[in-house]
């Protein structure tokens, strides 16, 4: 029935949101389509990125977009080196480091412990 899904975040300013997805988290750029909408490619998820004009923006918690790793330590280190706060969480199956886009959408970097067999 669908042929692909994605998760759109109103941003502020796209190009500065552009700069944060594809130059600090190190994703593909794929499509901009002039001011109007841009598509940021990772693993298994297209992220839209959408202009809010004069809408308020307000990130309530009910997103998050998580990022999964299996070099935990040096993803966080990379992040804080490009100035990203983080708050590192260690849990009993994951290590989750949380921190913010510029528009304040919330953002995780989570490494399991274990497999998914194990658990």
């Amino acid at each position: 029935m669908f042929t692909a899904a994605n998760v759109t975040i109103m941003v502020k300013d796209l190009d500065m949101a552009i700069e944060f997805y594809r130059d600090v988290l190190g994703l593909a750029l794929t499509n901009r389509y002039q001011n109007h909408w841009a598509e940021i490619r990772c693993p298994d998820l297209l992220i839209g990125l959408y202009p809010a004009g004069d809408k308020k923006i307000e990130n309530n918690g009910n997103l998050a977009i998580g990022f999964g790793t299996m070099r935990f330590d040096q993803d966080v280190a990379s992040l804080e080196e490009k100035g990203i706060r983080l708050e590192v969480k260690d849990a009993d199956l994951s290590r989750m480091a949380y921190f913010k886009d510029p528009d304040g959408t919330p953002l995780y970097v989570r490494e399991m412990k274990v497999s998914e067999g194990e658990m």
